[in-house]
C-alpha cells in the first residue's frame, strides 16, 4: 500500500510506532530546548567595568551542577544553539501534525524529521557568528559590552524557523563580500550539453491517440517534449529514451510534427527540432 504525500510523492505510509517514536521525540526535544534556554540565558553585567555573569545551576534540589565559569560570549552561543532547535522544532512540529493529522505521513520523510532541528542549529550557529562578526550588522560586538539577548536569541529563532530564507540571505552576504567576475571570463567552464534526438517513432492507440517515442542522449529527469508549440510531460525511460502520449493533440495521418525535448536551463536547455511525419 502506498500513500501520497502533500508534495504529491508516494510513498510508503508510516505505522503507528513510527508516528509514536517521532512524537515522543519531538515532545522531548521540545522539554530539552525550553529548558535549556531558560538555563543558559544570558544574565550579565557591567560592574566596574568588568562584564560578570551569573553560574548556571542545572538540575533539581540536591542533584544539582554549577557551571560559574561561563562567561558572556559561551552564553550568547549556547543561546543561539537552543534558540535555533527552537525555531526549527517549530517547524518540524507543525509540518509533523499537518501530515499525520491528514494521514500523508511516509517513511521516506522520517529522517527529514530528525535531522531538521540539527540543520536549523547550525544554521543559527552560522548566523550568530556572523552576526557577532560584524557581517550582517556592519560593526563587530566587543568583548567588554552587554549584549541584547533578545536580538541573538530572535535572529536564531528565525534562522532554524526559515532555514531557506536564512540560506539565501548568508548565500547574498557572501556573493557582496566575494564577488569577482574572473569565472564570467572563462571560456571552459563545464555546462551540461543539449539533449540530442537521434530518432522519433509515432503510434497510435485505440481511440487514435498519438503516441512518440524518443531516442537520444542527455534527457533529464525533468524534461518536457514541446509538440508544435505545445508542452506535454514525457514519461522518462532512461537519460536516452522517452515516450511521450499527446493528449488531447489531433494529429491526422500523415501529419507533420515539430518535436523539440526541453530541458532545464542548467540542464543543457532545448535540443534542436526534429520534423517527425505522422503515420
Amino acid at each position: 500500500m502506498t500513500t501520497v504525500d502533500q508534495a504529491g510523492t508516494e510513498g510508503k505510509p508510516a505505522g503507528w510506532i513510527w508516528i509514536s517514536v517521532l512524537g515522543c521525540y519531538l515532545l522531548l526535544l521540545a522539554t530539552i530546548t525550553i529548558y535549556l534556554a531558560i538555563k543558559l540565558w544570558p544574565d550579565c553585567q557591567l560592574v566596574a567595568d568588568v562584564l560578570t555573569c551569573d553560574p548556571i545551576v542545572f538540575g533539581f534540589g540536591p542533584l544539582t551542577l554549577s557551571t560559574p565559569d561561563i562567561d558572556q560570549d559561551e552564553r550568547l552561543f549556547w543561546t543561539a544553539v537552543t534558540f535555533g532547535a527552537i525555531g526549527s522544532y517549530i517547524h518540524v512540529a507543525a509540518s509533523f501534525s499537518d501530515y499525520v493529522g491528514n494521514r500523508r505521513l511516509v517513511t521516506s520523510w522520517i529522517w527529514w524529521f530528525v535531522l531538521r532541528t540539527p540543520i536549523g542549529i547550525l544554521l543559527a550557529v552560522v548566523f550568530y557568528v556572523a552576526i557577532r562578526a560584524g557581517f550582517l550588522t556592519g560593526s563587530a560586538s566587543s568583548s567588554t559590552e552587554v549584549v541584547n539577548p533578545f536580538g541573538i536569541a530572535a535572529m536564531s529563532a528565525m534562522a532554524g524557523m526559515f532555514s531557506k530564507q536564512a540560506s539565501d540571505k548568508l548565500n547574498e552576504v557572501f556573493t557582496t563580500l566575494f564577488k569577482t567576475t574572473t569565472d564570467q571570463k572563462r571560456g571552459d567552464k563545464l555546462a551540461s550539453p543539449a539533449p540530442k534526438i537521434e530518432s522519433v517513432t509515432s503510434s497510435r492507440a485505440a481511440n487514435d491517440e498519438c503516441s512518440l517515442a524518443i531516442k537520444g542522449s542527455g534527457f533529464d529527469g525533468a524534461a518536457k517534449v514541446k509538440v508544435n508549440g505545445t508542452d506535454f510531460t514525457p514519461t522518462i525511460v532512461s537519460p536516452s529514451e522517452i515516450t511521450v502520449v499527446l493528449a488531447g493533440l489531433i494529429v491526422p495521418a500523415g501529419g507533420s510534427l515539430n518535436v523539440v525535448v526541453k530541458n532545464p536551463p542548467e540542464a543543457g536547455g532545448d535540443s534542436a527540432a526534429v520534423a517527425v511525419t505522422v503515420a
